[in-house]
């Protein structure tokens, strides 16, 4: 019996696999076009081929006018620059023809240097042991130390509002309430000692 229901097992998937090969396996023949189809078919090429030269067209114009731009900085010169000329060569022994030295420049004189201080007018340094007076701070230290204690303060107050606007709204919000004090490994290892 299980021979006969295997036979007929196999024989039907043969069967249905050469019946799903023939209907989806069949090579793809792609209908036939119209005259239409195929006139517009060449009515879009025509268009795409001519689009296509007109901005290869417009690149090209467009590269030529930059280059007629940028003409003046690539043009060589039409005479090459003179190189100086050479000097004439000495008999021989004699030392040869040195260039004129540049004039050297001027050193000021006495009268151009600012004039020194007279000997009554330095500063007296302090005696030993004695301190400059310092001058008094623009700001008084008290009144400095309260501006800072009354910006702490205001700092404080505005910490503990944005804290407590962030505690309502875990409230609002349950999923986004803080992880239980257990860690997962800790629950794992007591579940599997329970079992």
């Amino acid at each position: 019996m299980s021979r006969l229901v295997t036979a007929a097992s196999a024989l039907l998937l043969g069967a249905t696999a050469t019946a799903a090969n023939a209907w989806y396996g069949a090579p793809y023949a792609p209908a036939p076009m119209t005259p239409e189809q195929h006139q517009a078919f060449a009515a879009q090429q025509q268009a795409f081929a001519e689009r296509r030269a007109q901005a290869i067209e417009q690149a090209m114009e467009a590269q030529r006018r930059f280059m007629e731009q940028q003409a003046g900085a690539f043009a060589m010169p039409q005479q090459p620059p003179a190189f100086p000329e050479r000097p004439a060569m000495p008999a021989f022994g004699a030392p040869p023809e040195l260039p004129a030295m540049p004039a050297m420049p001027e050193i000021p004189g006495i009268a151009d240097l600012p004039e020194p201080p007279a000997f009554g007018q330095r500063p007296t340094p302090p005696a030993y042991g004695q301190r400059h007076e310092m001058p008094a701070p623009a700001v008084d230290i008290e009144t400095r130390r309260q501006a800072l204690e009354t910006y702490r303060t205001k700092m404080r107050e505005a910490m503990e509002a944005r804290r407590a606007a962030i505690e309502a709204m875990m409230s609002v919000y349950p999923q986004r309430a803080p992880l239980p004090a257990t860690a997962p490994e800790q629950d794992t290892a007591a579940a599997a000692a329970a079992d």
